[in-house]
């Protein structure tokens, strides 16, 4: 196939001319493959042109997709899949963005735990969690994790609790429970959880008090007498009361 002639059409892409067809190379290929001095190029030079071709291609991608903000491995291959490259292509993509620093493990894990310890209330195993679904490995997710002592958990614990008992009017019991379950789904061990919530003293007088007269309120026109005791009783237990409190108001 002959050359006509070449076509700048961008920083780093040129539309080459032949005699029934044109094609967009990118300029490291034409330079690798010196074609600035051929006049032709036989079907198995062009093949292996375009291969080329097609790897600054998917290359490019692969950097733009990391520009916007840091990927790990994992993440570049799953998005170099839906575009259909070969997983040999992307072996060499993936090496490549090593070799250039531009995938870095160490500083992805990094850079994930500080922001998520600074920036967001999760715990140390979601955050674990996250990571692995990343692909990276415990050992390397570990050795950063564990640069953090207790108290800085303990501490977004307790921010947790206090912003929790300011906003809601639940009995003590009822808060414990809620404060445990979502600081259990957030990524906190009960064990760390345990102690602090043995801290949280309320008085519950109030509270259980308000919910006694919606209670009465609720109950009163259908039941009478014993039965309406139980199913006040019944009701301020679901909502975390404990019995003898409880007991103590109805008599």
């Amino acid at each position: 196939m002959n050359i006509i002639k070449y076509k700048k059409i961008g920083k780093d892409k040129y539309k080459v001319y032949f005699e029934n067809e044109e094609l967009t190379l990118y300029e490291d290929v034409i330079l690798k493959y010196n074609l600035i001095t051929k006049k032709s190029v036989d079907l198995d030079l062009l093949e292996e042109v375009l291969e080329s071709n097609k790897y600054y291609e998917m290359y490019n991608l692969a950097l733009n997709y990391i520009s916007f903000k840091m990927r790990s491995e994992t993440e570049v291959r799953d998005y170099l899949i839906k575009k259909d490259v070969s997983n040999e292509m992307i072996d060499k993509i993936i090496n490549n963005l090593y070799d250039k620093n531009v995938l870095n493990d160490k500083l992805y894990v990094t850079s994930f735990i500080n922001d998520s310890v600074n920036l967001k209330d999760i715990g140390p195993i979601k955050i674990k969690d996250e990571l692995i679904k990343k692909g990276f490995n415990k050992e390397l997710i570990d050795e950063h994790l564990n640069k953090f002592d207790d108290n800085v958990w303990e501490d977004k614990i307790k921010k947790h609790i206090k912003r929790y008992i300011n906003n809601k009017k639940l009995s003590t019991n009822m808060i414990k429970l809620k404060i445990l379950n979502e600081l259990n789904i957030k990524g906190y061990s009960k064990e760390m959880i345990y102690p602090l919530l043995e801290n949280i003293s309320l008085n519950d007088e109030e509270n259980i008090k308000e919910e006694y007269k919606k209670s009465f309120k609720k109950y009163s026109n259908k039941f009478k007498g014993k039965e309406l005791n139980t199913k006040i009783t019944n009701n301020l237990l679901r909502k975390g009361y404990n019995y003898s409190d409880i007991n103590k108001l109805l008599n």
